[in-house]
């Protein structure tokens, strides 16, 4: 049986989701985020074996969850959906899935301790149709044996320059974005300690 947690437990959660996953016989009904009494009322008197919680993070760091089900205000779909995602969850997103199609476009950098490679993944940055292999992970092999990994990262609007362990591996990309780029994020699978961390702006200067 598959535990399910449920986020969201308005209309959408306590019509059309909350009692088809607790009639289906392969599927328990888990956690459900009721941040209101009245939600949490309900809850207890209909699927009184469900544990109500007030936060999404309680569903998305329980290991025993196996599938979250979003269903909250549309704002909040992509971000609950990423998350989970990156929890190992498995997902299931109400319609749509982000409110426009800038948002969920995605350019990531990063190293693959396993493989041992420094990559680019552009599958999800915007305009990628248009050439068939264009959709890739860029993979470079790490040159340095250092326990220590130094990346510096150059981006604008439709370009990133990746330079790792002061130049010895070196990645260029271009992308084509649906909307310009604004958000950053630090991610790992496993804890880590960043020693030195610098943001800067790059001007253009005009002669």
């Amino acid at each position: 049986m598959y535990k399910v947690g449920l986020i969201g437990f308005s209309i959408g959660g306590q019509v059309f989701h909350a009692p088809f996953i607790a009639g289906n016989p392969a599927l328990q009904l888990y956690k459900v985020t009721a941040r209101k009494e009245e939600q949490q009322a309900l809850l207890a008197e209909r699927y009184p074996d469900a544990i109500a919680v007030q936060s999404a993070t309680e569903i998305f760091d329980d290991p025993a969850i196996d599938i979250v089900v979003v269903a909250t205000s549309n704002d909040v779909h992509y971000d609950f959906a990423k998350a989970a995602l990156l929890a190992g969850k498995h997902v299931v997103v109400e319609k749509p899935f982000t409110n426009t199609s800038a948002e969920g476009d995605e350019l990531i950098a990063g190293f693959d301790k396993n493989t041992n490679t420094i990559y680019v993944d552009r599958r999800k940055a915007g305009n990628i149709d248009f050439e068939k292999s264009f959709a890739r992970k860029a993979l470079a092999p790490r040159i340095s044996s250092s326990r220590q990994l130094s990346l510096k990262i150059f981006i604008d609007a439709a370009s990133l320059e990746l330079f790792a362990d002061n130049g010895l591996t070196v990645q260029t990309n271009i992308f084509f974005p649906n909307a310009p780029l604004n958000q950053l994020s630090i991610e790992a699978k496993q804890p880590f300690t960043i020693e030195q961390l610098k943001i800067s702006k790059i001007s253009v200067t005009k002669e």
